[in-house]
């Protein structure tokens, strides 16, 4: 799996003797659902797990029902669309991977346990993993990541005032879109945000799309 290898999961008998202890005794486990999620006309995956979090579970209660949700940010979706409206040079970018940037505490583990068969046979043997990072399809990762980039908006005012901005005021989850009057203040602006990013270990790898320029081909 993808995730294993980006050191989004660990397998619990790998863990240490004080990490196996943690989960053993946690007052409280959870085990995310899960199923194989298909997508064709995908190159790098084709194939991808899918996780239910608000599955419920035998007592009724799903881990999404008593997580909070956060602010909702569609709002900015209209300064956005006024900004590309107004000024010449568009620029937009999406981070890869943006929800599994953030890593979970120790702690927090239990709450996300997970049942694989190996090499994902039907009848390979049974393993138990944790993922360790925010994953999709659990309802708080769209506030955590706004959180981690408000964060990231108040570390880089100083030095970076304009990636501040476009953090705070010209992004949507895990997408960026803004216009410039100048092309090279966009391009300009595209290095200091993927400068930014990269203290968090987040990255723009499918690259940027420019006005007037072709976009990368694996965009």
């Amino acid at each position: 799996m993808k995730l294993h290898k980006a050191g989004h999961f660990k397998f619990y008998e790998d863990l240490s003797v004080d990490q196996k202890e943690l989960i053993d005794n946690a007052p409280v486990s959870h085990y995310l659902c899960w199923d194989v999620g298909f997508k064709e006309e995908s190159l790098s995956t084709p194939a991808r797990p899918v996780f239910d979090a608000s599955a419920r579970t035998p007592g009724g209660t799903s881990l999404n029902e008593i997580l909070a949700k956060g602010i909702v940010s569609l709002a900015r979706l209209v300064g956005i669309q006024l900004n590309w409206a107004m000024v010449r040079i568009g620029i937009s970018g999406d981070l890869t991977h943006a929800y599994n940037g953030i890593s979970m505490e120790e702690e927090y583990w239990n709450f996300q346990r997970m049942l694989v068969r190996d090499e994902l046979k039907t009848d390979g043997k049974l393993i138990e993993v944790l993922i360790t990072s925010a994953i999709y399809g659990v309802k708080c990762v769209g506030a955590q990541l706004e959180v981690l980039c408000g964060e990231l908006a108040d570390l880089c005012e100083e030095n970076h005032p304009d990636v501040a901005s476009f953090l705070r005021n010209y992004r949507y989850v895990d997408d960026f879109a803004k216009s410039e009057d100048s092309l090279q203040f966009a391009k300009q602006l595209i290095k200091d945000t993927e400068e930014v990013m990269s203290m968090a270990s987040l990255e723009f790898q499918r690259g940027w799309v420019i006005s007037g320029d072709d976009p990368p081909e694996d965009l």
